[in-house]
């Protein structure tokens, strides 16, 4: 399974701009509209510490990282996996870490950063990664790049032990990450396709192709990109939830035929509860919709537990987490009202991503494709930034580890934790 050098570096480069995320999480392109009037958080006083990781830029120059804030977080871990350029990380119920690296290796990894396992994929650079509802983690290589040379698209079922179970041969396979592919329990599997929107049994058959709502475009030298940017199997609706041009949500059912169509009158990102209801964060606030007939639903469990399950970035006292624009992180009410802005601090690099998560406090912790990582209170105060400040596109990932530490991987960087000192 191997493909060009050419679209190899192409690859890596659309890598940098895709849509990414957890699934249920779809990041979006940060806004670049007016802000709401609202209260500016307060910028902290934080000591600089030069730290001793030491990262590599796509353009081959080293820096240390410098933690603001150091005089009380420190990097207890880094790992490069024996290259600097990973997949999004996966972890499973035990804990365990899953990551895909640039040299065609499957690392697992425990929370301490010690690699336990690796599974040689045959691959020349990092695919990404997806837990099925069926237990199994899904390893995707599209080929929306080298379709033009024959090359097909993979779709690789791995158990947790780093065993290959099976490796499906796709001539011509769209989806290009875990946020338009999803994994039933039953092992069925859901995807894009030269065919369209594309249900498969376990084994790789296909089942069912629509075609209907699907579009694509060239870029780059006649790439091909599809108008969906989202695929979630609601398995207790037995119904299929596509996202469709970034406005529009298309419920299929399990034999792919239409059900429902919803236009949003802004965007949202969609986080799908296991009981049908989809949340949607965006501009005007958080709402519900019922997967099974994609009408409102007028209020959906909110509290802690509830919004921590979800996934969704929260106070967990009626503040949610989204930026604002650009250079813009802040916290909006249920409708939308922005309570309070923090502009990313003068000097700094790169676009606010929406990569992001909040912990069990309502603390926020998001990345820019600076290289960055920024930790806020509920107020929004500073507590550290980790600070890289790349001139060049950076790919940056952000998730919660065990007993308060947080996990970051990074173009260049490999995967570090950062822990509260005494901690």
């Amino acid at each position: 399974m191997k493909t060009k050098a050419k679209a190899m570096l192409l690859a890596f480069a659309l890598a940098l701009v895709m849509p990414t995320a957890a699934h249920g999480q779809i990041q979006k392109q940060a806004r670049t509209g007016p802000l709401v009037a609202a209260e500016t958080a307060e910028t902290a006083s934080l000591p600089d510490v030069k730290t001793s990781i030491t990262v590599v830029s796509w353009v081959g120059e080293s820096q240390p990282l410098i933690l603001r804030g150091g005089d009380k977080y420190d990097i207890k871990w880094q790992n490069k996996l024996e290259n600097e350029y990973l997949s999004n990380v996966i972890t499973d119920e035990q804990g365990i870490m899953h990551a895909a690296g640039g040299d065609g290796f499957l690392y697992r990894l425990d929370q301490e950063g010690k690699v336990l396992g690796k599974t040689d994929l045959g691959m020349y650079w990092a695919p990404y990664l997806e837990m099925g509802r069926d237990g199994l983690l899904y390893v995707l290589w599209d080929n929306t790049l080298e379709h033009k040379w024959g090359e097909p698209g993979y779709v690789i079922a791995v158990d947790k032990s780093g065993k290959v179970l099976k490796e499906i041969e796709l001539p011509y396979m769209l989806s290009r990450s875990y946020w338009d592919f999803d994994a039933a329990s039953d092992g069925s599997l859901f995807l894009l396709t030269e065919k369209g929107v594309t249900a498969m049994d376990k084994e790789g058959n296909i089942r069912w192709s629509n075609k209907e709502i699907l579009s694509s475009s060239q870029a780059l030298e006649g790439e091909l990109f599809s108008n969906v940017y989202g695929i979630d199997w609601v398995e207790s609706k037995q119904t299929l939830v596509v996202g469709v041009d970034g406005k529009t949500f298309i419920g299929l059912d399990s034999s792919g035929k239409f059900k429902w169509k919803r236009e949003e009158s802004d965007w949202g990102e969609p986080y799908f509860s296991p009981d049908g209801i989809v949340y949607l964060l965006g501009d005007k606030g958080l709402h519900f919709f019922n997967a099974a007939d994609g009408k409102d639903i007028s209020e959906a469990p909110v509290d802690k537990e509830s919004l921590s399950k979800l996934g969704i970035p929260s106070d967990g006292a009626g503040g949610y987490y989204l930026p604002l624009g650009e250079n813009t992180m802040g916290k909006i009410d249920r409708t939308g009202k922005v309570l309070w802005s923090y502009d990313r601090p003068d000097g700094q690099t790169g676009i606010i991503s929406w990569e992001r998560f909040s912990d069990a406090e309502g603390n926020l912790y998001f990345t820019d494709n600076g290289g960055n990582l920024y930790a806020l209170d509920k107020n929004g105060k500073e507590r550290f930034i980790l600070m890289r400040n790349d001139p060049e596109l950076v790919f940056t990932r952000v998730w919660p580890g065990k007993n308060g530490t947080i996990h970051m991987t990074a173009d260049g960087m490999g995967i570090i934790s950062i822990r509260q000192k005494g901690n």
